[in-house]
């Protein structure tokens, strides 16, 4: 894979353009990604979000990764994530 992209811009620069002042407390940010470049956003995002990686313990990709961070080894994993995610979120409005 290759990537084109304008020097010193990064998907965390779009973040931080989006929040440049965090986000409201009621708000919560989820990023899920399966690459390298996706360390950049999780760098940027706001307190309180959330960063999922999928990954296949690539080691450079390991190295890299930020203690708030989840990490998922498949698609799947993620896409059983966000499920879990909808249904506590559904339970907790129900509530």
């Amino acid at each position: 894979m290759i990537e084109v992209r304008a020097r010193g811009i990064n998907k965390g620069t779009y973040v931080e353009s989006l929040f440049p002042d965090g986000t409201d407390e009621s708000n919560v940010i989820l990023a899920a990604g399966d690459d390298l470049t996706d360390i950049d956003l999780y760098r940027a995002l706001p307190a309180g979000s959330i960063a999922l990686h999928v990954c296949h313990s690539h080691p450079r990709v390991q190295n890299e990764l930020l203690r708030d961070q989840f990490v998922l080894d498949s698609p799947q994993e993620l896409r059983d994530a966000l499920r879990a995610f909808i249904t506590e979120l559904t339970l907790s409005v129900l509530l």
